[in-house]
């Protein structure tokens, strides 16, 4: 069968795509990844939006191979995750922009592709200023949200929290955008620069925090340093805006950023703080110690008391086992599964253990895993 000749994805529906995807792997979820378009049918001129689905790279290589960690990635498969991540987008815009909007009773609904023009409203110019003066509020309580994730301990908590605070700044920056002109910024709709810049600010800080390669190190600790970064980034765009849009209004600036400031109690560094790692696991208690789901760089991987072992390739996924088995011999971890020549078996040196991480290494390779009850 010959291969048909690839048509290019029309911008506008590139764009509504990547904006539906948070511009993130609908298959591990994993902000800062290179992504891309995959046509689902593996036919490149059909551009449909029901064949398209955003992907990272490595997961879309796993659209056509098969083995190691993970199984070949089929249509339904894909199609799956697309449809299931695509409604937690939507649910997630939807709670933060009712956060970040609450107060403005008078501004338009900004959650998703709906421009509105400044001028259209009635006494426009004192609407925005009552809207800035909100802001301060606006981030108490969002704080105050995602404290309880920050305090638990739990590094999946503290990511999800700082996510949080970082979705609701996203959607004031969309609201203070649409007071400027239309298409102001780069010629595009503010839903869509302010989301692609987000996304463009999680891809550079995550990559310069491994400045010898994505070598499997860091796991969840940077992303939680990745997260709060990306999160100083878009506070400071606030204030940033705030500042320009003060000049044309009947405001004070300074007052309202001493307000803005001493909204948070908690620093970036507070927030990035790595976790204790636990206390540490004698070899002779791997076995028993290793049972549970853990979190390595890309996927959840589970171990059970039979002798099973399984993957997740996100939190809410199906655990695939597809006849893995596991084994421990004193400081080596075995892992068995399926591969296109049949079952094989990886052998790797379990080189630290804790009670909420361990690392193995293979063939000088290592990797990170933490404990993800």
């Amino acid at each position: 069968m010959a291969k048909k000749d690839r048509v290019p994805v029309p911008e506008d529906v590139a764009t509504a795509l990547m904006f539906k995807s948070d511009r993130t792997c609908c298959v591990c979820r994993k902000r800062g990844e290179p992504i891309q378009i995959h046509h689902i049918d593996e036919d490149p001129s059909n551009n449909d939006t029901e064949n398209l689905a955003v992907m990272c790279l490595h997961c879309h290589d796993e659209t056509q191979i098969r083995g190691g960690f993970g199984r070949k990635l089929d249509a339904a498969q894909v199609k799956h995750f697309r449809d299931e991540w695509h409604s937690r987008i939507e649910a997630r815009r939807e709670a933060a922009d009712s956060i970040a909007l609450e107060r403005e009773t008078q501004n338009a609904q900004t959650a998703g592709p709906k421009p509105t023009r400044r001028d259209v409203l009635p006494d426009h110019a004192a609407n925005l200023a009552n809207y800035i003066r909100t802001l301060p509020a606006i981030r108490r309580d969002t704080y105050s949200r995602a404290r309880k994730l920050w305090d638990s301990g739990g590094r999946q908590n503290m990511k999800q929290g700082t996510f949080d605070v970082t979705d609701v700044v996203e959607q004031v920056l969309i609201a203070l955008a649409f007071w400027y002109p239309p298409h102001h910024f780069d010629g595009k709709e503010p839903w869509d620069y302010i989301n692609e810049m987000k996304a463009s600010r999680f891809e550079w800080h995550w990559a310069h925090r491994f400045p010898l390669g994505f070598n499997g190190w860091g796991g969840s600790n940077i992303m939680i340093e990745t997260a709060g970064s990306v999160l100083d980034d878009l506070e400071s765009m606030v204030v940033d805006m705030v500042s320009a849009l003060s000049q044309h209004l009947d405001f004070n600036f300074e007052v309202w950023k001493q307000e803005w400031e001493s909204a948070s109690e908690v620093s970036i560094g507070d927030r990035s703080t790595e976790a204790e790692l636990g206390d540490v696991v004698r070899a002779k208690d791997y076995a028993t110690r290793i049972l549970g789901r853990w979190l390595g760089r890309r996927k959840y991987v589970a171990f059970y008391t039979d002798g099973r072992w399984g993957v997740q390739r996100n939190e809410d996924a199906p655990t695939d086992i597809d006849g893995r088995r596991w084994q421990i011999e004193g400081n080596k971890l075995m892992l068995t599964f399926r591969a296109d020549s049949g079952f094989i078996t990886s052998e790797s040196i379990i080189t630290s253990f804790t009670t909420k991480q361990f690392v193995t290494e293979c063939d000088g390779r290592k990797e990170t895993f933490e404990w993800a009850p």
